[in-house]
């Protein structure tokens, strides 16, 4: 009985070890920097608050230089300081945003651009793949994107806007701003 305890033991141990150690080499470095897509699937799942925080999540990509949009370079690279995001105190979300979400907003990262939908996914708490899903959608993955045209006359332009009609939508998943304090700062 003790020997076949024994035996049992070692091999579970064995394994164990063998798992510990193969699994490093089975499974890609998150800081590991490859050249290909992302993989099917992708690396993050959609899930519920507590949310990890900027840094965490940036511990957590799967680098590639791999960029489908070369155009968008000069955007991926641009993190705008803290100081010029406006979020107004919205009364359309309750007490909790306001406190507890709306500080999460940084744009505190650079990096190609699947490396930025990765980190935005992971720090919201969305399946990355229904981020590019939903960036192809809006913009085909195009930092530069401009939709949803108004109309001057219809009160939703910034002021300073000088085209008739104006875009009201901005960038990648096409955020929305009618305002002049827009939630993504100089979102063009």
């Amino acid at each position: 009985m003790r020997r076949k305890f024994f035996v049992s033991a070692v091999a579970t141990a064995l394994a164990a070890t063998t798992v510990a150690v193969a699994a490093p080499m089975l499974t890609p470095a998150a800081s590991a920097i490859s050249t290909t897509r992302p993989k099917a699937g992708g690396y993050f799942t959609t899930h519920a608050a507590p949310f990890p925080t900027g840094k965490q999540c940036a511990a957590k990509l799967h680098k590639s230089t791999w960029e489908p949009r070369p155009e968008n370079k000069a955007a991926n690279h641009k993190v705008v300081p803290k100081k010029a995001i406006h979020l107004p105190k919205n009364t359309g979300f309750d007490t909790k945003w306001n406190q507890q979400y709306k500080s999460r907003v940084t744009g505190n990262y650079k990096g190609t651009t699947d490396e930025l939908i990765q980190w935005a996914s992971c720090k919201w708490g969305v399946s990355d793949e229904l981020t590019r899903a939903r960036a192809v959608q809006e913009s085909k993955w195009r930092q530069s994107q401009l939709g949803d045209y108004r109309s001057k006359s219809n009160g939703q332009c910034p002021a300073a806007e000088k085209s008739d009609p104006c875009p009201t939508s901005f960038g990648i998943l096409q955020s929305k701003s009618t305002t002049d304090r827009a939630p993504i700062p100089r979102a063009r």
